[in-house]
């Protein structure tokens, strides 16, 4: 069973290294893991990004 913590990583990079902002990604695994959980454990809720929120990579 995969933990709160690396459920949340493994969206996030999902998202990030398929291009999505590193924004919308947080978000977009935050909203997973809620939804997943219906809101019964928001522990990771806290998580915050500080930086840019565009930021995306760039393949060479």
């Amino acid at each position: 069973m995969m933990t709160l913590p690396r459920m949340l990583q493994f969206f996030f990079y999902d998202n990030f290294l398929n291009g999505v902002s590193i924004g919308k990604s947080l978000r977009k695994a935050k909203v997973s893991v809620y939804e997943k959980y219906k809101g019964k454990r928001t522990a990771w809720a806290g998580l915050v990004l500080y930086g840019n929120p565009t930021l995306t990579i760039v393949r060479g």
